[in-house]
């Protein structure tokens, strides 16, 4: 029997507190914004798998309430992360308007008080990740990768999906990337990591979709 996300969390953050002040540093510097609107115990989880990313400098990672009506278990998740993590956990709680606005001002947090990240993941609040996700993440957008005319640089890092729970109660594969997709498709993964660069040149979300 798997625990409850309830019991996953205060588990996640009695580890947490004990750990040793020095940090090892990796050379990663990022910065994690999670969007959450009716999501429930289960955003525990979301953040517990950002939290327990290996090789990585986590700066800051800013939960995005967007407007959430179930006040009481997620105002209770948000105060317990942030008493036990008050250097690294924020919440913003904020009127409802849309995803694509909670995560600009997630994002532009961020960028405002972390002058030394590099890279913001970003994660819906149902979703989770494994553990080198955004450190294999982080070197393919610092690294890029090599072609035919030379090393080419990423912005935007996006990974393969297991999607599970529709209603049609289907379970779908990661698939080989296609461009042709793109075409016909409005296709933007709500999970990756985005260079600031990318961030400081204007990209965000369109707020009016």
């Amino acid at each position: 029997r798997l625990p409850c996300a309830c019991q996953v969390s205060q588990t996640l953050l009695a580890d947490l507190t004990m750990q040793p002040a020095v940090q090892i540093e990796h050379n990663r510097p990022v910065g994690m914004v999670i969007t959450a609107y009716k999501m429930g115990t289960v955003l525990t989880d979301t953040i517990n798998s950002l939290l327990y990313q290996q090789d990585i400098d986590l700066a800051a990672l800013v939960l995005i309430v967007d407007g959430c009506p179930m006040t009481e278990t997620t105002g209770r998740i948000c105060q317990r992360y942030a008493r036990a993590l008050p250097d690294r956990f924020h919440y913003i709680w904020l009127e409802n308007g849309g995803v694509s606005r909670a995560r600009n001002i997630g994002v532009k947090w961020i960028l405002d008080n972390f002058s030394e990240v590099e890279g913001i993941f970003l994660l819906d609040g149902d979703d989770l990740i494994t553990e080198r996700c955004v450190a294999t993440s982080f070197d393919v957008l610092k690294n890029g990768r090599e072609t035919s005319s030379g090393n080419s640089r990423a912005g935007w890092v996006v990974m393969d999906q297991i999607q599970f729970g529709h209603a049609a109660n289907s379970l779908s594969y990661p698939t080989r990337f296609r461009s042709m997709r793109w075409l016909g498709s409005n296709l933007s993964p709500p999970s990756g990591l985005i260079s600031r660069e990318m961030f400081e040149a204007g990209v965000l979300w369109d707020e009016a979709m």
